[in-house]
């Protein structure tokens, strides 16, 4: 939403919530949901590992996120390439089997009601860029547009070229010059 007020559109786009992209979309969102409330269950599963496995596993899942949000970025502001998006979604992918095995394997402490939480959330993540992979490479295709880049930028350009013919019609720059 904040991407979209700033070009005073009034709202999600509706390219970002219509077929195919739609699909896209809500996989994102949950996944972008899903790894904040992984987050949050990292702070207090912070005993069941030691401090570099913690450090390793929170890491792989901040740049999740930003995967993510880089994806939703795109689709938002219209700019979806088939490649890039797999490329998004494999990455993601990669990075929550990651955590998945540093969360199978690398538990050192007790195993606490959070690391389950966790496992289960990652495990849904995995499956859930794997779809995104899936849908972004084979139900897509690429829909670069230029409509919401160059619509702002010419009322820009008219209101900068009629301010400018405003300041420079006046001849007050020569009073300002002899005084």
């Amino acid at each position: 939403m904040g991407i979209c007020a700033v070009g005073n559109y009034g709202g999600i786009p509706e390219h970002a919530y219509t077929y195919p992209l739609n699909i896209i979309t809500a996989v994102r969102i949950i996944c972008q949901l899903a790894l904040m409330l992984a987050m949050y269950y990292h702070t207090h599963a912070r005993d069941a590992f030691t401090y570099s496995v913690f450090l390793a596993s929170v890491l792989l899942a901040a740049f999740t996120m930003f995967l993510n949000s880089c994806s939703i970025v795109f689709i938002i502001q219209k700019f979806y390439w088939r490649k890039l998006e797999s490329c998004l979604s494999l990455a993601a992918g990669v990075l929550s089997f990651l955590v998945i095995v540093i969360l199978v394997f690398c538990v050192t402490g007790p195993v606490s009601i959070y690391v389950v939480y966790l496992r289960f959330i990652f495990i849904t993540l995995f499956a859930g860029n794997g779809f995104a992979f899936y849908w972004a490479s084979t139900q897509t295709s690429d829909s670069v547009s230029n409509s919401y880049m160059s619509g702002p930028t010419q009322n820009t350009a008219n209101t900068l070229e009629s301010g400018l013919s405003d300041d420079f019609d006046h001849d007050d720059t020569a009073d300002l010059v002899l005084r």
